[in-house]
């Protein structure tokens, strides 16, 4: 459905690393008031390449620009959740459960980060979810628990 949908059909907020900022919650409140949006998919995607930088990072403490390094620094409490010590960083797996848990936190800084969209959340107008698409297979998965803990 979400890769049939026409102009209009969607309200999108797209940005690298599903980073849950100001502008992202204000776009989504303006989404919710004057569309009637109801449902919220944080969806994110395998081979993410912020979350690639903010693991390449946690092992070089190397950042390309300013910039990306503050896009990051919300993506490495997950980075540093999964022990680096027992964990290939280089996996596909650790990877994806990297994701997996930045795309599951941005899903709560959304409903922390807006009383208006957790209010209308708990009554149940707005549903707020998050999905991996797996950009090699095209499938995407609402089962975001982490491969690893």
């Amino acid at each position: 459905m979400i890769f049939d949908a026409d102009i209009g059909d969607l309200f999108v907020v797209r940005n690298a690393g599903n980073m849950v900022s100001n502008s992202v919650l204000a776009s989504m409140e303006l989404a919710f008031l004057n569309f009637g949006v109801d449902l919220c998919i944080v969806l994110g995607h395998t081979q993410c390449g912020a979350v690639e930088t903010a693991i390449h990072y946690h092992k070089t403490q190397e950042s390309p620009t300013k910039h990306i390094k503050q896009l990051i620094q919300s993506i490495m409490p997950h980075v540093d959740k999964t022990s680096p010590e027992t964990k290939d960083l280089n996996s596909p797996q650790y990877v994806n459960t990297v994701i997996r848990r930045n795309i599951i936190s941005s899903c709560d800084k959304i409903i922390d980060g807006s009383t208006l969209l957790r209010t209308h959340r708990d009554k149940g107008k707005l549903n707020i979810v998050g999905g991996i698409y797996n950009i090699r297979t095209g499938v995407v998965s609402f089962d975001l628990q982490p491969l690893l803990d």
